[in-house]
């Protein structure tokens, strides 16, 4: 017990793998940011990224409900480790 909170290690994985762990890493580090010392300097290049990323998604073209009557393409891609698609139109 540290700080009278008890936080569990084996909720800190060396590596985060997927959204939820993320999610709940940064839960986490919102929790306890007032109990470690520096945590903004720290924190400052994870805060950096983040705002490149937003700035990415703001630049995206913009995503809709396709009109039913277009001229649709779909385009569709595999590989041993997985798939995808995109529905394009005109």
């Amino acid at each position: 017990m540290k700080n009278g909170m008890v936080i569990s290690k084996d909720k800190f994985l060396n590596e985060i793998k997927d959204k939820n762990q993320l999610q709940r890493f940064l839960r986490c580090l919102n929790y306890v940011a007032n109990f470690i010392p520096k945590v903004k300097i720290i924190c400052k290049p994870l805060f950096n990224r983040l705002v490149r990323i937003q700035n990415l998604v703001k630049t995206l073209s913009c995503l809709g409900i396709p009109h039913p009557k277009a001229f649709m393409i779909v385009e569709t891609n595999a590989s041993d480790i997985g798939f995808g698609g995109i529905l394009k139109q005109k």
